[in-house]
């Protein structure tokens, strides 16, 4: 469950604070079956939904956690999704058939050490490619040549992408 990950999550972190660290907290709800615990469940008509407050109250806990160790400041943190879910539409409950927007467009937040561009919003689109050079720009480290993906907050993404890959059975 997504609280107890972030809770081993919190616990591997607070060891090894005292050194740069580079941690990958994976939270696999939402996800079919969804099966949200209480009080989730019981809150939301839509399981779906259900789970989706509990992942988000799950990384709410680890982002409180984050901030009593002292490391929120300073941390660069990056929120995503690999992908959504069909929901019903266009014939698709979960994902992985479909090439629809709900399955492709996910949500991607960077909060920056100290806050730097706080609440700036990039309205082109991007891709998950993106983010590997993006980090290591951002904690500088050179990125291999011929690397997918291109650094992102170094100005805005450039204005009708190239087009973006997806693939599907």
């Amino acid at each position: 469950p997504g609280r107890t990950t972030a809770q081993i999550a919190l616990g591997w972190i607070e060891k090894h604070r005292e050194r740069p660290f580079f941690f990958f907290l994976h939270l696999y709800e939402p996800h079919s079956p969804y099966e949200p615990p209480e009080p989730f469940a019981s809150r939301h008509r839509s399981p779906y939904d259900g789970e989706v407050a509990a992942a988000d109250a799950a990384i709410g806990e680890f982002l409180s956690g984050l901030e009593r160790l002292g490391l929120y400041d300073r941390a660069l943190v990056v929120f995503l999704s690999d992908h959504g879910e069909g929901l019903g539409q266009h014939g698709e409950e979960e994902h992985g058939v479909l090439l629809y927007r709900e399955t492709l467009r996910v949500p991607l937040l960077v909060k920056l050490p100290r806050s730097k561009r706080a609440g700036q919003t990039v309205e082109a689109p991007v891709a998950l490619t993106d983010l590997f050079p993006t980090i290591a720009r951002l904690v500088g480290i050179r990125t291999p040549p011929g690397l997918a993906g291109r650094a992102l907050l170094d100005g805005e993404p450039p204005a009708g992408s190239s087009g973006h890959y997806s693939e599907t059975y």
